[in-house]
């Protein structure tokens, strides 16, 4: 007899998984194989602990804590749904210790923070930049391939995953980071390569160093318009506003929002992506949520980006790579730049180079290469 299982069980919540046959003999079924065999299980508890078996790394261990449940639902956390984290940060580790040729280190940026990286390979610097609640694990299908032909980087941008978290009202920028970034590897110029909030950074840097570029590409990324960027500092009534926002985000749960900002990335036209949920909602899972919960510095230059680029005639090559599903978007650093391309990523949408990722990665080495045949 098939057991009764309630839309959004633990299992669904923590996993993205809607399988039926989530609970065994006293624990979870986290994860099962093809066959049906439980790969991972637990048996947390609502304060924090939490027990588990991986059978797929070989690895067990118990978490004990104490979270006071009131405080904690005043923050909008809940140790019961994020304590789960804890074997997929354990795969992480185990993940890179069995992993060749991977150069990880630290760089220091702006006085205040730091920056965790990898790198691979020989030849141009490619640097990869990921999107919002996202990690450098993003480029995980780019990032391997392309190591055979270059010399390929990818980050945590500063408040994900590793790097370190901002400081409220800091007047730093992620486009400056990069160029510290550079600069601490003694690159010159670098092929940039963005997605999303990372295309964002990607237009920044073309409005603010364009000498430090060897190309562009952005992917789903364009002028941010969230914000009017670091021309236009907070002030009493914005953040009266902001601290508001905060409030409604926390009452919702961390746990909550996350899902569904999930399941609006992995949903099209009601439709589920299976093929990008998990590696989508391991990143978000693990995303410490750093930006919704404060007053986030103006570190991209919003708005102030498009009069930037209007007074420069930007000489550097500039794709940008669009999902067929957004094909209709009208891009305006396609505007701005007159001279960019536009290419179409098939069967994919917003995150292209998880949906598509052999046509996306195929299409920024062409890219890659014609840029560097041509200079």
């Amino acid at each position: 007899m098939e057991p009764l299982v309630k839309p959004g069980e633990f299992v669904e919540s923590i996993r993205a998984s809607s399988r039926k046959d989530i609970y065994g003999l006293g624990e979870w079924r986290e994860e099962v194989s093809e066959n049906g065999d439980p790969v991972l299980i637990s048996s947390p508890s609502w304060a924090g602990a939490y027990p588990w078996i991986d059978k797929k790394t070989g690895v067990y261990g118990f978490l004990l804590t104490h979270v006071d449940p009131s405080l904690a639902n005043k923050e909008g956390f809940s140790s019961f749904l994020s304590s789960p984290v804890l074997p997929l940060l354990v795969r992480d580790a185990i993940k890179e210790a069995e992993t060749k040729g991977v150069k990880r280190g630290y760089v220091n940026v702006d006085d205040e923070g730091k920056l965790f990286y990898e790198e691979a390979g020989k030849g141009e610097p490619v640097i990869f930049i990921h999107g919002h609640s996202f990690d450098h694990y993003e480029w995980d299908p780019q990032f391997f391939p392309m190591a055979k032909k270059f010399r390929v980087i990818r980050y945590d941008v500063r408040g994900y995953g590793r790097s370190s978290m901002p400081r409220e009202f800091s007047t730093t920028l992620h486009s400056k980071d990069v160029i510290e970034l550079m600069d601490a590897l003694k690159i010159k110029k670098a092929h940039i390569v963005g997605l999303s909030m990372g295309g964002f950074i990607a237009t920044d840097l073309l409005a603010l160093y364009p000498h430090r570029l060897a190309s562009v590409t952005a992917a789903s990324g364009d002028v941010w318009e969230g914000s009017p960027g670091p021309a236009v500092p907070w002030n009493a009534q914005t953040i009266v506003k902001r601290r508001g926002e905060i409030a409604a985000y926390k009452k919702i749960g961390i746990h909550q929002n996350k899902l569904k900002w999930f399941n609006g990335l992995t949903t099209r036209n009601g439709v589920i992506l299976e093929n990008i949920r998990k590696p989508i909602w391991d990143m978000i899972y693990k995303w410490e949520a750093w930006q919704p919960l404060h007053a986030e510095p103006r570190f991209l230059l919003g708005t102030s980006v498009i009069d930037m680029l209007k007074k420069q005639q930007i000489k550097v090559p500039v794709m940008v790579l669009t999902g067929d599903v957004d094909a209709k978007h009208k891009n305006k650093l396609m505007e701005l730049v007159p001279s960019a391309k536009q290419v179409i990523v098939k069967n994919a949408g917003h995150v292209s180079n998880l949906e598509n990722p052999e046509e996306f990665t195929k299409a920024i080495t062409r890219f890659i290469y014609l840029t560097s045949n041509n200079r």
